[in-house]
């Protein structure tokens, strides 16, 4: 009989592998001088956007953010929040940031480094 899971600590540290695996899997590699975008949405009243970097051992990594906008989903995009961190947040409405919304966004993350970071990016519109 196989007793290596019969106690308490055993379960935790299966349960925290099966975790980490999953967590691990939600970010999208970004490798050194390259970017990724997520596909654009449309907002009509509001958008959200945030999103954290992290290097490859979980610790904070510097990435270059960028939220664009454009009135056309496949053309001339432009920046409307532009931010150098490990984390972003950007909350827009047609009544506090009218000059944007309502159009079509998209968030976008550069890896600036010379090791591959990991990022997971959020974008809702409304």
């Amino acid at each position: 009989m196989n007793t290596r899971f019969a106690d308490p600590i055993h379960w935790l540290g299966a349960a925290a592998l099966l975790l980490g695996a999953v967590t691990a899997h939600a970010s999208e590699p970004v490798y050194p001088g390259t970017r990724i975008c997520k596909d654009p949405i449309y907002a009509n009243s509001t958008v959200t956007s945030f999103g954290t970097s992290k290097n490859a051992f979980g610790g904070p990594a510097v990435a270059h953010f960028t939220v664009k906008r454009s009135y056309t989903y496949d053309a001339n995009y432009v920046d409307v929040l532009v931010q150098d961190s490990a984390s972003y947040y950007f909350n827009a409405t047609s009544s506090t940031r009218p000059d944007i919304v309502p159009g079509w966004f998209k968030v976008c993350a550069r890896n600036n480094g010379y090791s591959t970071i990991f990022v997971d990016m959020q974008l809702s519109g409304y």
